[in-house]
């Protein structure tokens, strides 16, 4: 198990879907739900659907969302499998996943990200470093599943 084993170029097909949670399609919750269960074999609870939207009028839900489940989190360094929180719309409500100390997949449903794989432009998931640019001004927190913890899947 790990992050070696996922087909990278694969996943950045994956579109874009509102509360999806497979390689059909997700969300940002549900794509870094989907990798922590790949690579690591560490299923979660799904909080995370219980929200309506993701624009402005509906990223206050999601973070509060986000933040009544933090306790299944542990605040670590940067690493594979972390969880990255960032603030959208003024809030903390987006969610990406490490690859490693600097890179990251997520979800998002608009926009052009460059990744180390390739452009895409609109809605689907993106490889891209969270260490530099806009994501790391917008990173407000980095977390581990604490079912990831303590069975020598932590770095």
């Amino acid at each position: 198990m790990g992050v070696e084993l996922l087909d990278i170029p694969a996943l950045l097909r994956v579109p874009f879907l509102k509360k999806g949670r497979d390689l059909d399609g997700w969300d940002c919750g549900g794509c870094a739900l989907w990798l922590t269960r790949t690579a690591f074999g560490v299923g979660l609870p799904d909080f995370l659907d219980g929200y309506d939207g993701t624009d402005r009028v509906h990223a206050p839900a999601m973070a509060a969302t986000i933040q009544a489940h933090i306790d299944l989190f542990e605040p670590c360094a940067p690493q594979a499998g972390a969880w990255l929180l960032f603030r959208s719309f003024g809030v903390a409500c987006h969610i990406g996943w490490a690859l490693d100390a600097t890179t990251m997949v997520h979800a998002d449903d608009a926009g052009v990200a460059q990744g180390r794989f390739s452009a895409v432009a609109g809605g689907g998931t993106y490889c891209e470093r969270f260490d530099q640019g806009k994501w790391k001004s917008r990173l407000l927190e980095v977390r581990l599943p604490r079912a990831m913890i303590g069975g020598g899947t932590a770095r």
